[in-house]
């Protein structure tokens, strides 16, 4: 599976990158990941998610998204980062929408954080090189090529 997921602010922000084809089940795999470490995350305030997506070629089926469901987290800002391509936008999109996620677009990782700097103040400043991310789930490593 082309996922992972990392602290890329302790117990604030996640990054989770994908590359390449990402079928159904793997996305669904690492959002239940990723929501483990939501649960076990210090302090009661939402938690942010960059999710890079600029290196995936194919997105899961939508039809097969929507029949999953939420997990019960302290979701904050959803900012996802990926080619201007309006049909992934709107698949995108849809898919935040069913399970209530507060959603923005960036075009690059310094844009997103950018806006969650400027939505929570609490982090402005701390956003450390993505050398210094904390993987926690990480499938399928030899697609990870540096950018």
């Amino acid at each position: 599976m082309p996922i992972r997921g990392g602290w890329y602010i302790e117990d604030y922000v996640m990054l989770i990158e994908s590359y390449g084809v990402l079928t159904t089940s793997e996305y669904m795999q690492s959002v239940e990941q990723g929501a483990e470490e939501f649960r076990v995350a210090a302090g009661d305030h939402p938690i942010h998610v960059i999710v890079d997506q600029t290196r995936m070629t194919v997105q899961p089926n939508l039809q097969d998204l929507m029949n999953g469901n939420a997990t019960d987290i302290r979701q904050g800002w959803t900012i996802i980062v990926m080619e201007d391509n309006p049909l992934h936008k709107f698949q995108t999109s849809v898919t935040t929408q069913k399970f209530q996620f507060e959603t923005r677009f960036a075009e690059n990782i310094t844009e997103a954080k950018q806006i969650i700097e400027a939505t929570v103040p609490e982090v402005k400043g701390q956003f450390p090189s993505i050398d210094a991310v904390r993987w926690v789930f990480e499938y399928d490593e030899s697609a990870f090529i540096p950018q």
